[in-house]
């Protein structure tokens, strides 16, 4: 929680909805990495994850230029750094996945170095912004 949270919820307290979602948000991201174990492992990723973005209030969320109703705002994104885009590649050789833990993915192409994940519901699981 507190990689996601990257202190700001000392100078941004969260709420019970913004708790909500985080708790939730850590609870599928959590469980798609664990069914990921075997594919990561054997692609020689180290499988250390690290949050490069979390929870990013207003100020923090202009700052890193992200979209004016960014999930982010919410506890309900999370950006993973990617060096080179192993994780993105094992998320969408099982795309299945992220339907399973109702997780939305933000097109690798959009997203270099990171893989963007959230809790907003769309028409398909891989996104373009």
């Amino acid at each position: 929680m507190q990689q996601l949270l990257m202190g700001r919820d000392k100078e941004f307290p969260l709420n019970s909805q913004l708790e909500g979602n985080a708790e939730e948000l850590l609870r599928r991201v959590n469980g798609l990495l664990q069914d990921l174990l075997p594919l990561l492992h054997a692609s020689g990723h180290p499988c250390l994850f690290k949050v490069s973005s979390g929870y990013r209030p207003g100020y923090y969320n202009t700052k890193a230029g992200g979209a004016k109703y960014s999930m982010h705002l919410v506890c309900g994104a999370v950006d993973i750094a990617d060096a080179g885009n192993i994780l993105d590649s094992c998320i969408l050789k099982c795309p299945d996945l992220l339907q399973k833990w109702q997780l939305w993915l933000e097109h690798p192409n959009h997203t270099p170095g990171w893989v963007h994940l959230d809790i907003r519901s769309r028409p398909n699981h891989v996104f373009l912004p």
